[in-house]
């Protein structure tokens, strides 16, 4: 389950899925498919204050699970 919550303008990811491990990489893909940010954070956090209003995907990777939701930039 993704559970996007704009702070300010920082969008934190609750996530509840079954890793096994930590999550090792958070990246950000617009509809076209382009790679928009990527970043290794340990506290679920991306700064989104730079997207312009529109849908992405956010990919998740932990070990070799990855997951995969779309949110909705205001």
């Amino acid at each position: 389950i993704l559970i996007p919550r704009l702070l300010f303008f920082l969008i934190q990811l609750i996530i509840k899925l079954n890793f096994s491990n930590p999550i090792d990489q958070m990246e950000i893909i617009n509809l076209e498919g382009k790679k928009i940010k990527s970043v290794n954070s340990s506290n679920n956090l991306i700064d989104i204050s730079d997207l312009k209003p529109g849908v992405y995907i956010v990919q998740i990777y932990s070990g070799d699970q990855k997951y995969h939701g779309k949110f909705v930039k205001q």
